[in-house]
């Protein structure tokens, strides 16, 4: 949350380090993305860099057959700015046959059940990703380029 991504930054600052952020956009383009703000105060500092995904977030780069691969009955076509935890909350809930149809499942629960998704897409189907799934999701190869930022940062 934006909260704490102050109090880390604050924290970080303190250190003198290279600092590099990168951010979910969550709002479709043309509108600032989500973390504008907070992204400036960054790329203002010295030796800061912050830059956000171009998707929705970064479960908008997990290639839909690693989800299929673990979840069958999950779409098998992801846009970039879809809300792919609460795809994956729907799938989940729909396949089960004694489950009230998903439009009755109240909106709190919802959010709870896109949440236990995300932590589902974030551990069993990233590790069905390979490098060459990644290419597809992500042509432009922004989480590459975030990526080896990162190691020429550590270097």
């Amino acid at each position: 949350t934006r909260r704490s991504m102050e109090l880390w930054a604050t924290r970080l600052a303190g250190l003198d380090r290279p600092e590099l952020y990168f951010t979910d956009r969550e709002t479709q383009p043309p509108t600032q993305p989500k973390y504008y703000a907070q992204m400036a105060v960054w790329n203002a500092r010295a030796g800061c860099n912050a830059r956000c995904t171009n998707k929705r977030e970064l479960e908008n780069y997990i290639h839909p057959s690693a989800i299929i691969a673990v979840f069958a009955n999950f779409p098998a076509v992801i846009a970039d700015f879809d809300d792919v935890p609460l795809m994956l909350a729907e799938a989940i809930h729909i396949a089960d046959p004694a489950a009230p149809a998903w439009a009755a499942v109240p909106a709190e629960t919802r959010k709870e059940k896109a949440s236990r998704a995300k932590r589902r897409l974030n551990q069993d189907c990233m590790d069905k990703m390979t490098p060459a799934l990644l290419a597809q999701s992500d042509p432009a190869g922004e989480i590459t380029a975030f990526l080896r930022d990162i190691a020429a940062r550590l270097a």
